[in-house]
């Protein structure tokens, strides 16, 4: 999954990644986030999902309004993935 970082400086965002319908989020204290849909009423994510989170005044407002709590996340260990 490639990542790009925010056009807006973030306190907490480092990078942000999209593939197949799931949004990566690393953070800055090394946290590794991914969201999803998780239910058939949640529509899936979107390359232009991931577009206007890049390209948001404020990548955290834009977190809380549009992804927490809405579609399911999940913390995540890359270092027990597979390469």
């Amino acid at each position: 999954m490639k990542h790009t970082a925010p056009k807006k400086e973030s306190s907490w965002i480092s990078t942000i990644g999209f593939k197949d319908g799931v949004i990566e989020i690393h953070c800055k204290n090394g946290k590794v986030m991914r969201y999803q849909s998780g239910a058939p009423e949640v529509p899936a994510l979107t390359e232009a999902d991931y577009e206007a989170f890049l390209e948001a005044e404020s990548p955290g407002r834009f977190y809380n309004a549009k992804l927490k709590g809405i579609y399911q996340g999940s913390t995540v260990n890359l270092d027990a993935e597979p390469a």
